[in-house]
């Protein structure tokens, strides 16, 4: 299953915009999907919590874009079937946020690896 185009450049805006570790931000796209967050980001209409750990408000995604395109990386979001839902929880526990998303960078070879390696 791949993860829809919008829900990617919201989770490489939230990447991109933060500076880890970003937990109120990670708790707000948790609660109201990273669409929406952003959204109510970019809007000034999030909880000043989750806007202080703004600190690149309107990142360039250019370039992450293009290599995604490319097929050179590979993002790997909590949308996305081969997120790893068990480490990532152990992380928010930490009082420090889930991840926002992970890169994986290579050829789809790589990627297939990690999916592999997942199951």
């Amino acid at each position: 299953m791949s993860v829809a185009t919008d829900i990617i450049r919201a989770r490489l805006f939230l990447m991109h915009a933060t500076e880890p570790p970003a937990p109120s931000v990670s708790m707000y796209a948790m609660v109201h999907g990273p669409v929406e967050a952003v959204e109510r980001i970019q809007a000034g209409a999030a909880p000043a919590s989750v806007l202080a750990e703004i600190a690149w408000p309107d990142p360039d995604l250019g370039d992450d874009l293009a290599a995604l395109e490319a097929g050179i990386a590979w993002l790997i979001t909590p949308e996305d079937e081969n997120w790893p839902r068990s480490a990532a929880h152990d992380l928010a526990m930490t009082g420090m946020g889930a991840p926002l998303g992970l890169w994986l960078r290579g050829t789809a070879t790589a990627a297939t690896e990690w999916t592999e390696y997942r199951s």
